[in-house]
């Protein structure tokens, strides 16, 4: 999901919106939302610092505040890189040949995201907490060829393994911030946003088959890491 996909998400999100609106009555609300978050620390991951997301919504204004739901999109990318093939675990006695080893690697976050949020509306803006439930899929590509230097031993190896890790599951991501109004039904908001999600990261571990030439090792594994990275985001929305 590239950052055009956005946003065509979101004019049609603006068009679910509008059939919304001829929908509202009374204390209803509906809304749009095109939204931008800045990692803060730590950088993890090998991901960009920033992510972009969009999100339709719906509430109800009742006399102690409003209540409001969002259905959304959440995209965070990651640069290409090389992971350290020194520090790979290798059983053989047959040291890497750096000169030939290599492993390159990308990273990303996509996926859906549900918002339930309390606002409470003071005098020049509206103070804003609540839930980020995630559907949210981390992405690893990797391609490796990693070797051992004596190539006249029976010790020598050569192993190369390609891939896509996919790793899924419901993350709950809370957020705290204000909205101020800049127009009549325009507005913008800060929040305070802990992104959390489940990292993978491949597992190479070189020579456990002793002789091979061409193929991936049978020891290789999945290392899953959960994480919480705090973030500040910033939002443009209105709503109808």
């Amino acid at each position: 999901m590239k950052v055009h996909k956005l946003l065509c998400a979101g004019a049609a999100f603006a068009m679910l919106g509008a059939h919304a609106q001829a929908q509202e009555e009374g204390n209803f609300f509906s809304g749009l939302k095109l939204r931008g978050g800045v990692q803060m620390y730590p950088i993890e991951d090998k991901l960009m610092q920033y992510y972009g997301g969009a999100a339709v919504e719906v509430g109800y204004h009742f006399g102690f505040g409003k209540l409001s739901a969002e259905l959304g999109i959440l995209y965070k990318p990651g640069r290409q890189y090389l992971k350290d093939v020194a520090q790979m675990q290798n059983v053989s006695n047959n040291p890497f040949d750096m000169t030939w080893s290599v492993d390159s690697r990308k990273n990303e976050i996509n996926g859906m995201t549900f918002r339930v949020a309390y606002e409470k509306p003071m005098d020049t803006m509206t103070l804003r907490g609540g839930l980020q439930f995630g559907a949210l899929k981390f992405r690893q590509e990797f391609r490796g060829d990693v070797r051992g230097q004596n190539t006249s031993s029976d010790a020598y190896f050569r192993d190369t393994y390609h891939g896509v890790t996919d790793l899924g599951g419901l993350t709950i991501s809370p957020f705290v911030g204000i909205s101020v109004p800049i127009l009549t039904s325009h507005f913008v908001e800060v929040n305070f946003v802990g992104l959390n999600y489940k990292a993978a990261d491949y597992v190479h571990v070189a020579g456990t088959e002793l002789g091979n030439t061409d193929g991936q090792t049978k020891r290789d594994y999945i290392k899953e890491d959960g994480r919480l990275i705090p973030h500040i985001e910033v939002a443009f929305g209105f709503r109808f």
